[in-house]
């Protein structure tokens, strides 16, 4: 097993999980903003925040990573990422408390952890998807540097509803030429 590690970025401090980080999970699911394109229970109890919380403080660092975004010590964000080391290759996935959208803080924690994926495991290709109407999501996406690969049509159901996703991807050789938008 990898040892979890530490991120930090010039506003944020990206570290593992720990169990005492369950109210911030539960908070932002009362939020249907938060919700409204993943595919978690309604209503969200407290039972299912520390599910989420116990997998992302579990995880296995050799095929995956789960860092908690903090801003000044609040937890306002996740960001995880699962590693297929055979391929080189990984799928990041973000959420952050409705209260700080428009910030930059998605991008710019993300932007972190694709740089670890790239330069510190030498991944080769980082992918990422969202539901196609979920535009707050490719926007960050395509900040980092990623282009758009796929439409997926009537791809996952969400609450009975057939939903189409995208997914975006970039490679090694596209983020060595500086993608923008992202501060390293």
């Amino acid at each position: 097993m990898t040892d979890p590690i530490i991120l930090s970025t010039a506003r944020l401090v990206l570290r593992p999980w720990q169990m005492s980080d369950i109210d911030a999970p539960f908070e932002w699911a009362q939020d249907e903003r938060f919700t409204r394109f993943l595919p978690l229970p309604r209503p969200y109890e407290r039972g299912h925040a520390e599910e989420f919380t116990e997998s992302r403080v579990g995880t296995d660092w050799s095929i995956g990573a789960a860092f908690a975004v903090t801003l000044e010590g609040a937890l306002v964000g996740d960001v995880n990422a699962r590693i297929e080391p055979v391929h080189r290759r990984a799928e990041v996935g973000y959420g952050f408390r409705p209260a700080v959208w428009g910030s930059g803080y998605a991008t710019e924690a993300a932007g972190a952890v694709v740089g670890w994926l790239f330069e510190a495991l030498g991944m080769e290709k980082v992918i990422a998807r969202t539901d196609a109407a979920n535009q707050g999501s490719w926007r960050v996406m395509e900040r980092l540097g990623m282009e758009r690969e796929a439409l997926h049509r009537s791809h996952r159901v969400l609450r009975g509803e057939r939903r189409d996703e995208v997914v975006y991807g970039l490679v090694r050789r596209d983020w060595l030429r500086e993608s923008p938008g992202v501060n390293r």
